[in-house]
């Protein structure tokens, strides 16, 4: 959902999702798992549930607390 967010708010202007989403898979980790499977990354991208919209929201809410503490 963040990596969508940053898509649609045109901060990430890049118009090839796949490639944008190899480059995570790559780069990034996540808590539960040392890698983050494509095709796993390539679901949320295109069809988002309510858990995780629920936890972007909480992150985002989280930057916004430290970006007001800095």
């Amino acid at each position: 959902l963040l990596i969508r967010l940053l898509v649609v708010g045109k901060i990430i202007i890049n118009n090839t999702a796949a490639l944008m989403h190899r480059v995570v898979t790559k780069v990034f980790t996540s808590l539960q798992k040392d890698s983050i499977s494509f095709n796993s990354l390539q679901t949320k991208f295109h069809a988002l549930d309510k858990a995780t919209i629920n936890a972007a929201r909480d992150i985002i809410f989280k930057g916004i607390n430290i970006l007001g503490n800095l």
